[in-house]
This record gives C-alpha cells, sequence and structure tokens, in this order.
C-alpha cells in the first residue's frame, strides 16, 4: 500500500482520507501521530473491521496509512472522527490568546451595535 513519496494532497487536505491508487474497493485513511493511528487501529478491532495497515515517509516524516473497505466507510468515518477528535490540540495554543480573541470578538460586536443605535 506505499503511495511512492507519500500522499498527493494538493492545495489544502481538509479531511484524512482519499480514494486508494489502485483498487476502488478501497479508501485509505491517513494518520501523521503514531498513538492518533494506533487508536484508530484499535477502534477498526473493537468494531472487527478487516482493514490494512501500512506505514510510509512524506517529507521526512513517517505516515500511518489504513486501506478500509468501502463497504465500511460509514461506520469508519465515525470511528475516524473519534481518533481525530481524541487527539486534537487547541486552535489558539496560549489561555490569554484565547480570551483575548473572545474579548476582541465582543468588542466588535458592541462597536457594530454602538454604530446601528447611533446611526437611527
Amino acid at each position: 500500500m506505499t503511495m511512492g513519496g507519500g500522499l498527493d494532497e494538493g492545495m489544502l487536505r481538509v479531511a484524512n482520507y482519499q480514494k486508494h491508487p489502485t483498487n476502488d474497493l478501497y479508501k485509505v485513511f491517513f494518520f501523521y501521530k503514531k498513538e492518533q493511528a494506533d487508536f484508530f487501529a484499535s477502534l477498526l478491532e473493537e468494531n472487527k473491521l478487516f482493514f490494512e495497515r501500512d506505514e510510509d515517509v512524506k517529507n521526512g516524516d513517517p505516515i500511518y496509512l489504513f486501506a478500509i473497505k468501502t463497504k465500511d466507510l460509514e461506520k469508519v468515518y465515525t470511528l475516524n472522527n473519534i481518533a481525530i477528535g481524541k487527539y486534537r490540540g487547541n486552535l489558539i495554543k496560549s489561555k490569554y490568546g484565547r480570551v483575548f480573541v473572545v474579548a476582541f470578538g465582543l468588542f466588535i460586536v458592541l462597536f457594530a451595535l454602538i454604530g446601528y443605535l447611533l446611526s437611527r
């Protein structure tokens, strides 16, 4: 299942899966974190779903690949979301940064409301 240099992600990769390069009966899911890939594999095993696992290198970093049968995709999408969610970090890492974004957003809404009321 090696992809020959990694997956072609194009300009922007929104999902962590794509068509299998040679077999339309499979879809390839990929992860960049080993613990996330291991958790995904354990979810697949718990649900008794067939999969093939491989590891490749992309830009010098490992990428963990899973070939999943297309007939199982509906259930696997849910398991994939669970695996991604378990290891997702905060978009803004700093607590103060998050507070600033919320405060700034509230300031903009307040500023717009005052502008609206004064223009009436």
